[in-house]
């Protein structure tokens, strides 16, 4: 099996990480199988990387990455998901933020381009959910500043309770925002 193959079979995730952390001395040799790794799949990349010696050239090359990555929305999901995780893994979310920025941006926007801009955000939810991969706060707090309605972004804020997630100021600012009458935003103030 090639390593294109390997890198993005999950059943091979660990033993690829094992493979880097035993087989590659700390140093050059480590960082060159790092990135030969992230060209096939950058988020396996960065978590392996973040899992050993610090190199901020090599988190550099994988942050470029990553970010080309997490913005194929409509090209390619997969790829977008896993630039997108690989930034988590590398604790960039101000980059993060830049990349998704166009899309829950508060500019003016017809209902119809908020849908369009909701439904991408949301299938890359549902590729996680698909690929039985968790979603992090940052994704879900997107989801619900994006959601079309206070119906939807609840159901979201609900979801992480059910899921341990941590809610944090933002999901409670973005679900007081949706909120439709002054005693919901006043309820979820309150919490």
């Amino acid at each position: 099996m090639d390593l294109k193959k390997q890198a993005n079979d999950k059943t091979k995730f660990e033993s690829i990480k094992m493979l880097i952390h035993n087989h590659y001395e700390v140093g050059k040799i480590r960082q060159k199988a790092v990135l030969k790794i992230a060209k096939y799949n950058v988020y396996l990349a960065a978590h392996i990387q973040v899992t050993a010696q610090k190199n901020q050239e090599t988190e550099k090359k994988l942050t470029k990455i990553a970010q080309k990555n997490a913005m194929l929305f409509e090209k390619n999901p997969e790829n977008c998901i896993k630039g997108t995780l690989a930034m988590v893994e590398l604790r960039e979310f101000l980059k993060i933020a830049e990349i998704y920025k166009p899309v829950i941006g508060k500019d003016k926007k017809t209902k119809e381009e908020k849908e369009a801009k909701y439904k991408k955000v949301k299938s890359v939810f549902n590729y996680l959910e698909i690929k039985n991969l968790k979603a992090n706060e940052f994704l879900y707090n997107v989801l619900m500043d994006i959601a079309p309605n206070y119906e939807i972004a609840f159901a979201f804020f609900e979801e992480m309770k059910k899921n341990n997630l941590k809610l944090d100021e933002i999901s409670y600012n973005t679900l007081i925002n949706k909120s439709k009458t002054y005693e919901q935003a006043i309820q979820h103030f309150e919490e």
